[in-house]
């Protein structure tokens, strides 16, 4: 399977490192889970990427504010399976492109599930402008 071009929206398999994980010194995620790219930023030689991840847990008591809830609608446009999801607005992968987390879990064994439509885009962006506490887990 070919690597996609990274672009904002875009929903890939990817490794996902949660802060808990990396609090406890892991370096590698448990599982690898969709995620969405936030932003693509193209350096002079490398192109650098942050991620939210998107899960089917639910957040716990207390956490609601950090966690934004798909619609049914949003995760068929998105690729992603009829069940309930969830995008962790608290914590932020960022790697250089296309990096080693990459996991071929989406449908057909491809890199990508789909991509965001331009409003739940906006959505995202302005739930994490929101979201107080987030902290970026560099990922190289």
């Amino acid at each position: 399977m070919a690597l996609p071009k990274p672009r904002p929206g875009l929903v890939i398999g990817y490794d996902f490192l949660f802060r808990e994980q990396a609090d406890a010194g892991m370096e590698n995620a448990s599982k690898p889970h969709p995620a969405a790219i936030v932003i693509v930023s193209r350096q002079e030689v490398q192109t650098r990427v942050s991620l939210v991840a998107i899960s089917h847990a639910p957040p716990s008591p207390g956490q609601a504010n950090h966690y934004l809830k798909l619609t049914s609608t949003e995760c068929r446009q998105m690729g992603l399976d009829s069940e309930e999801h969830w995008i962790n607005l608290r914590d932020i992968n960022s790697f250089d492109w296309p990096g080693y987390d990459l996991a071929q879990t989406a449908p057909g064994g491809d890199y990508v599930y789909g991509i965001m439509s331009k409003a739940t885009f906006i959505r995202l962006v302005n739930a994490i402008k929101a979201c107080a506490g987030r902290r970026a887990i560099p990922r190289d």
